[in-house]
């Protein structure tokens, strides 16, 4: 560019921050700031950007003979947000007359997604963010400088396709989505709405969209295989492994509904029926320790009532006849607190059982100094803790998942099948030799399931893309308040997960 000129295009520069080739067929007219006095959640004043565009001649284009006759009333169509700034489009297109004396009025250019205030590549980008994160209208119309409930209700009606979805008449007691089956599949079960649902989802996903399978009312396992067969026996016959937790009914849905998969019990599940035995123990001990703080606090309160008669009877053989400053002990008020025995990390014996809850759960290597120091404490005074702990992280170790064959990429313990098999067994001797019940409990729960137990060591699968999906939907019903609209809260679970 010379020095002294300027060939720069504004329209080349506009034409970025309108909706594409409006440019062609209107022209800005005018452009209005309007300060609202209103401020939203941030504190920004609330400003709007109304930009006004007349319809251009094109008359030549279309060969016709036609006199003008003025323009349209104008159409509001909202756009993208500049600097922060609500656009408004006020459009306004030519009206003419034709030979008859009828008004004519051309639409070249489609300014609105249908239904809808927004123009095309706005709704676009609209529908984008709502079909594929699990947010609100609320949340994205604070994002984009629109209203809420406009925006909320053009996504249902218009942009989403609710209103065509093909599943809507049994969306409440069952979804398919056979386009995401797999062969490495989860199931679980989750709250949604009043009632527990089964929901069975595809590894691939990574609990993101393709992943859900399916989603059928409760848990019982007759009602949700007769929807499962309903996917092609091809694909079911193809699946190779299904992972899943403790439940009975999800055993008996996966052994009839994929009669080729190898099952596998999540570790995860494994470890937390471990931990509730710990956490059984630790409950049990607490129980006592309050009954033993409750007899000490009735023996303080006898001892104060005691000494206040004491006090009382001595003082009616010996008043006081002594003048001036007083002289002695000061005595005990009778209501005075009981204040319990405190250990060396400035715990009492029940604060002790209460904080320990989160450390228990954990590996020691895991542990600030607060909680090394709170767990010497706990594991002295509490052996039967310390056993139940040592035999836990035994297991954990054996299962090491914190662990991945070097140099691969696959997730596959370090550990073999064959190897695993025997380093259990003399877990459960360890066990065995011991006395805490509730850890004999946890050992007889993964007996019974001893070989989908030990198929963990094949490919080292866990439940986790199950859960992610679960603790999203929870999220999601959290984020939205409840759930309104069953129907349309599930079918956006399918434009999410699906």
């Amino acid at each position: 560019m010379g020095k002294g000129t300027n060939s720069f295009d504004y329209r080349t520069f506009a034409s970025y921050l309108l909706p594409k080739d409006i440019l062609k067929f209107f022209e800005v007219t005018d452009i209005e700031e309007e300060h609202t006095g209103q401020l939203d959640q941030t504190g920004t004043e609330i400003v709007i950007l109304h930009i006004s565009l007349d319809e251009l001649d094109n008359r030549e284009q279309l060969g016709l003979d036609l006199k003008p006759n003025g323009f349209t009333e104008s159409r509001e169509v909202t756009d993208f947000p500049i600097r922060d700034h609500k656009v408004v489009l006020h459009v306004r297109r030519r009206r003419w007359l034709d030979a008859d004396g009828h008004n004519v009025v051309f639409n070249n250019y489609e300014l609105a997604a249908a239904g809808t205030g927004y123009s095309k590549e706005f709704a676009d980008v609209l529908k984008k963010y709502m079909d594929t994160f699990p947010i609100t209208a609320s949340s994205l119309a604070r994002y984009f400088k629109v209203d809420a409930g406009n925006l909320s209700r053009s996504y249902k009606q218009y942009l989403s396709g609710f209103t065509k979805w093909d599943q809507t008449d049994h969306a409440d007691k069952w979804l398919l989505l056979e386009q995401n089956m797999g062969t490495d599949l989860s199931i679980d079960e989750t709250q949604i709405g009043n009632d527990v649902r089964t929901i069975l989802t595809n590894k691939d996903g990574h609990g993101r969209k393709g992943s859900l399978i399916a989603i059928v009312k409760g848990t019982d396992s007759d009602e949700v295989v007769k929807v499962l067969l309903q996917l092609p026996e091809d694909k079911r016959n193809a699946v190779k492994e299904v992972t899943m937790d403790f439940s009975d009914s999800m055993y008996s849905i996966v052994q009839a509904s994929f009669p080729n998969a190898t099952i596998v019990i999540d570790c995860f599940h494994i470890f937390q029926r471990c931990f509730d035995a710990i956490e059984e123990i630790r409950l049990k001990l607490k129980r006592k320790e309050t009954a033993k703080r409750r007899r000490e606090e009735a023996a303080y309160k006898r001892k104060q009532h005691e000494r206040a008669r004491r006090r009382a009877k001595y003082r009616s053989s010996h008043p006081k006849n002594y003048k001036g400053e007083k002289r002695g002990r000061k005595p005990m008020r009778l209501n005075a607190r009981f204040v319990p025995e405190r250990l060396s990390n400035g715990d009492t014996m029940l604060d002790l059982l209460t904080r320990s809850k989160r450390l228990l759960a954990q590996s020691g290597d895991k542990w600030g100094t607060t909680q090394k120091a709170r767990a010497k404490l706990l594991f002295e005074l509490f052996p039967d803790l310390q056993t139940a702990y040592g035999l836990v992280q035994s297991l954990r170790s054996i299962f090491g998942t914190d662990k991945v064959r070097k140099g691969k990429k696959d997730n596959k313990p370090e550990t073999s099948r064959e190897e695993a098999s025997v380093k259990l067994d003399e877990w459960c001797q360890k066990v065995k030799d011991c006395k805490l019940r509730e850890v004999k409990a946890a050992r007889d729960c993964i007996l019974e399931r001893r070989e989908e137990v030990l198929n963990y060591f094949i490919n080292g699968s866990t439940n986790a893309s199950a859960e992610s999906i679960n603790a999203k939907m929870k999220g999601f019903r959290s984020e939205i308040h409840g759930i309104q609209d069953l129907p349309f809260f599930l079918f956006r679970c399918t434009k999410i997960f699906g």
